[in-house]
């Protein structure tokens, strides 16, 4: 018997740095954004010979 669970996730990251300042102007400005979806499939297999699960992962 073989099983198998595909799990999919999210991380988003983001960032942001300023300055401003009158008389005579000065401005700075940096940003930033990150998105990454992560896949992780967990496999179970079972031997005919066996009562004990077998189990991997893949990252």
């Amino acid at each position: 018997m073989k099983l198998r669970i595909e799990e999919y996730y999210g991380v988003d990251a983001s960032g942001n740095v300023g300055l401003n300042a009158k008389d005579d102007s000065i401005s700075l400005g940096l940003s930033g954004e990150g998105r990454k979806v992560t896949k992780r499939v967990y496999k179970f297999k079972r031997t005919a010979n066996s009562s004990i699960d077998k189990f991997e992962s893949q990252d």
